[in-house]
């Protein structure tokens, strides 16, 4: 009876030896996968902060192109008030009716 239970019991301590290296190189793995995921999760930060300060320069490059396309609008309006504000001088040191013949 001895010599079975030994036995059973020797084949029982090989099977929970089995499992608890099974058990242990699992652990490994979900060790090694967690560990990845947090590189991951790093990586994925990291361009997420890189994607936000590029849309915000695009947003900056995108408002600075506005302003300058608006300061060239406003450079041609000043061009435009100018020559109105000239051709206004003119016509009123003119004679009445020479304003349709204006050369400038």
């Amino acid at each position: 009876v001895t010599g079975q239970y030994q036995s059973e019991l020797a084949k029982r301590m090989d099977e929970v030896n089995e499992l608890l290296g099974l058990m242990e190189a699992t652990l490994e793995q979900l060790l090694q996968k967690t560990m990845k995921l947090c590189d991951l999760q790093v990586q994925l930060n990291q361009e997420m902060d890189l994607k936000d300060k590029v849309s915000k320069e695009l947003d900056l490059e995108y408002k600075i192109s506005e302003m300058q396309r608006i300061i060239y609008d406003l450079q041609d309006l000043r061009i435009c008030a100018s020559m109105i504000s000239r051709r206004a001088k003119s016509a009123s040191t003119r004679e009445p009716g020479s304003f349709l013949n204006m050369s400038d």
